[in-house]
């Protein structure tokens, strides 16, 4: 089945909705698409063909009640393979850009033997143009207006069952619950969905999704997630600029599952919802751009890509039993990291003198930790013992560094 280029609830200029539930109290909605025979081989959106892709993307108006409390519905006594939704809008207007007052679960009735892609398989084949945009638990001020109750109504971004393997890439999010699985409802009776799904792809299940550094800057993105189970061997991490909307509504709802205690004033502080707004880029666990050799743990050297340090940054594990690139890869994608800010990547100068170096860098920067490898790829940094003396010179660090090796390479670390 092939459903693509509609407008649903969309007045023809495409940026208009007529929202049923709310413009007409006699009419009801009990979803905009139900798949009841089969569900296998299913194309939502963009084929990806190279002809009409663009083209191809249905757009869905917005809803904030319906009977089957769904946009899409598929039902459970069916089998449903090899689904593909992509390229989609969902709660925006064709242009990209309108959002609409839209508050519902993205779909429900998918059963364990599901496998799906939702948006990108990152294939380097129109990847841009598989993504949805999904907008959700818009405006939020409006939809929760008494925070303090309005968990008990929130809306799960998804519902599937253990066992499905689902595919989230390169998806624009603004505004949903955690996703794609939200473990999350301020009752505490959700949280132990997010184990079910994850444990036949995942080796250790207290690293359900990847856990970012704060000690990650400009220059290294640092983190750990954990590693797969056969075949879902081969691990991708996306990385994404984060929504910054579904953090702070996330945050306001303070829900108990989300809650941790702030190290510096002991209070009790909120997560927000963490979703990707943008994707970066993906790199690979033990890849070319991967410098920490332990599966598992990862430091990504992304300095080519001029990241700022004022944006959150989030990121998902991908967990793949096909080679990263392969067309509708056989993948799990986790729930996105609690987002991070990147430190400052200092630019280090050196100036050779006699056998030595002089080695500079901005104080602004901070403190350091000298290490040194003979090689590079560096199979392991050692650490230098003792330390070089640090002085401070204008705006600058300055340590001289004694070289004895023919060869040695230099970095700072902390």
């Amino acid at each position: 089945m092939r459903i693509a280029g509609n407008f649903f609830n969309v007045f023809p200029d495409g940026v208009t909705d007529f929202n049923v539930c709310t413009n007409n109290a006699t009419m009801s909605l009990e979803s905009f698409i139900q798949i009841g025979v089969s569900g296998n081989n299913v194309v939502l959106g963009t084929d990806s063909d190279g002809v009409n892709d663009e083209e191809e993307r249905n757009i869905f108006g917005g809803v904030t009640v319906s009977s089957d409390n769904a946009v899409l519905e598929f039902y459970e006594g069916q089998t449903c393979t090899n689904l593909i939704i992509a390229g989609n809008y969902f709660g925006v207007g064709v242009d990209a850009e309108t959002r609409f007052t839209n508050r519902i679960t993205l779909f429900t009735g998918l059963k364990g033997t599901t496998t799906a892609r939702i948006g990108s398989d990152l294939d380097g084949v129109e990847d841009a143009l598989e993504a949805n945009v999904i907008s959700m638990n818009y405006p939020f001020d409006m939809l929760f207006p008494y925070l303090n109750s309005s968990s008990s109504n929130l809306d799960a971004f998804l519902t599937l069952n253990a066992g499905s393997r689902i595919s989230f890439r390169g998806n624009k999010l603004m505004g949903n619950n955690l996703a794609p699985v939200s473990y999350a409802d301020g009752k505490g009776d959700v949280f132990q969905k997010l184990t079910n799904v994850y444990r036949i792809y995942l080796v250790t299940t207290n690293l359900i999704f990847p856990t970012l550094s704060t000690n990650s800057s400009q220059a290294r993105l640092r983190g750990i997630c954990s590693t797969g189970r056969a075949p879902y061997t081969n691990l991708i991490i996306d990385v994404y600029y984060a929504d910054p909307e579904g953090w702070t509504n996330g945050q306001a709802l303070q829900l108990q599952e989300l809650a941790y205690t702030n190290s510096s004033t002991s209070q009790t502080q909120y997560y927000g919802f963490a979703q990707g707004k943008t994707y970066i880029g993906s790199f690979v666990d033990n890849g070319p751009e991967d410098l920490d050799p332990t599966p598992g743990q990862f430091e990504f050297d992304v300095s080519r890509l001029n990241l700022p340090t004022d944006t959150l940054i989030t990121a998902t594990a991908n967990y793949s039993a096909d080679p990263p690139g392969t067309h509708n890869g056989r993948t799990e994608t986790t729930d996105f990291a609690i987002p991070i800010t990147l430190q400052a990547a200092p630019r280090m100068d050196c100036q050779k003198l006699g056998d030595a170096l002089m080695i500079s860098w901005p104080t602004n920067a901070g403190s350091f930790v000298f290490q040194s490898s003979p090689t590079l790829p560096a199979t392991m940094w050692t650490t230098l013992s003792p330390q070089p003396a640090i002085s401070i010179v204008d705006t600058n660090y300055t340590a001289l560094v004694t070289n004895t090796a023919v060869q040695n390479f230099y970095r700072l670390a902390r």
